[in-house]
């Protein structure tokens, strides 16, 4: 049990060091912030790692599109949303 926790604790850190690679400064910085959020929530590491996952997903999303988080909306969440239910990824 204790090498599979081990595993997703250096996933999540692989997780955020590509993070820290693939999105702007304030970004990576908001998901840092989650995932500080997340753990003293005290949830299970796979827990962390799938939802650290999601939001890199939305927020190289909204960077590849040029649009700040202070700038996200429930009609953006929505694009989003349908974006992934047409396939994309």
């Amino acid at each position: 049990m204790e090498c599979v926790l081990q595993h997703r604790e250096t996933t999540i850190g692989a997780l955020m060091r590509r993070a820290r690679k693939e999105l702007s400064p304030s970004s990576f910085e908001a998901l840092r912030k989650l995932e500080v959020d997340l753990r003293a929530r005290n949830l299970a590491k796979g827990t962390v790692y799938t939802l650290l996952d999601r939001a890199l997903i939305f927020l190289k999303w909204l960077q590849e599109r040029g649009v700040g988080l202070e700038t996200v909306d429930a009609d953006l969440v929505r694009e989003f949303l349908a974006s992934k239910s047409e396939g994309g990824t």
